[in-house]
């Protein structure tokens, strides 16, 4: 999982709400081009009880013919993501502190109300994910110390 999939916050916004806002759905998607691979994920997801969606990519892209068709399969919501988290923690390395960070956000909108506007806490936890799956090199401290000194 680590390599292949993603812990995040897909977000949508909604103008007609009462609150009028941002609205965080946390999720976790894994795409992988190994149909032995998907079989088995598939049937570890069917063992927990944890709805799924899988998407079949067949033609991936189409200015690039070599290109391996692919799978996707994605598990949202804040419940599902309960029950899958704890038990994929414990394996993870690079996405640890993702995972955990998505479960202490979804901890505290179900344990209080998952209606009521972010707190303070939820909306750092959501920005902290968004900021841990930025791609490429971000201006942090330690990637200036690990950075070699040029003379």
């Amino acid at each position: 999982m680590d390599g292949e999939g993603t812990i995040s916050f897909a977000s949508k916004y909604s103008p007609t709400s009462r609150q009028q806002a941002y609205h965080f759905r946390p999720e976790f998607k894994l795409t992988n081009s190994d149909p032995k691979m998907i079989a088995e994920i598939r049937d570890i997801l069917d063992k927990i009880g944890c709805a799924y969606h899988v998407r079949v990519v067949d033609n991936p892209s189409k200015k690039k013919n070599n290109w391996k068709a692919y799978t996707k399969i994605t598990v949202d919501g804040m419940k599902r993501l309960r029950v899958l988290l704890p038990i994929m923690i414990p394996y993870l390395i690079s996405k640890r502190e993702h995972a955990e960070m998505v479960l202490a956000y979804i901890n505290s909108r179900l344990d209080g109300s998952h209606k009521a506007s972010l707190s303070d806490e939820q909306e750092k936890m959501v920005l902290k994910v968004r900021q841990l799956n930025h791609r490429g090199i971000l201006n942090r401290p330690e990637t200036i110390r690990r950075a070699p000194i040029i003379r």
